[in-house]
């Protein structure tokens, strides 16, 4: 594995505070499918191939299972599925990004890995509300880019990875109570 970076984790608001700020930002570029994104690069802990994966059955759909991150269990999520897009065909030698939000580790697998970039505050736009991404006719949640910067070959998104993982915990909370329901309508029918 190839740490990147151990610099301090930073919530959502202490993000936008960044991107609210009129300083440069250090971005981790990505590619997931045809998406060249980023994300900032105090979310990057290390980088690492995918060797082995567990399943777990009645989770998430962009939950693709479970994986050993330095000796931790980390749930491996799907950042097509995550930006509503397909997922690949090929599943082995999967590449992730190993991130910890609130304490738990997440493995977001992605496409590709990029650059570090040094990003302008004097790129960045605001886009009218009009052109919030839409991925596959549904809208992306509206918290996944904080922020859009103009680069030279196109606009670069910035994700909000905590508010895109705390749907993941919203999403696995309310399959797990949805599951634990209907366990107990079966206890209590038999």
């Amino acid at each position: 594995m190839m740490i990147l970076s151990e610099l301090t984790k930073v919530t959502t608001d202490q993000m936008r505070s960044i991107l609210n700020k009129h300083d440069d930002i250090n971005v981790f570029t990505v590619r997931v499918g045809t998406e060249r994104i980023s994300m900032l690069i105090s979310h990057v802990q290390t980088v690492f191939k995918i060797t082995a994966m567990t399943p777990v059955p009645l989770g998430p759909s962009h939950m693709l299972g479970l994986v050993n991150l330095r000796g931790q269990i980390t749930p491996a999520i799907s950042m097509h599925l995550k930006l509503g897009q397909p997922m690949p065909d090929h599943t082995e030698d999967l590449l992730a990004i190993g991130t910890e939000i609130n304490g738990q580790s997440f493995a977001l697998v992605v496409d590709e890995v990029g650059d570090v970039l040094r990003i302008s505050s004097s790129t960045r736009i605001h886009l009218p509300t009009s052109l919030i991404p839409h991925a596959n006719g549904r809208e992306i949640p509206h918290l996944a880019h904080t922020a859009y910067y103009q680069m030279d070959d196109g606009l670069l998104a910035v994700l909000d990875v905590e508010s895109l993982l705390n749907a993941h915990h919203a999403t696995q909370a309310h399959a797990n109570h949805a599951h634990a329901a209907h366990n107990t309508h079966h206890a209590q029918a038999a």
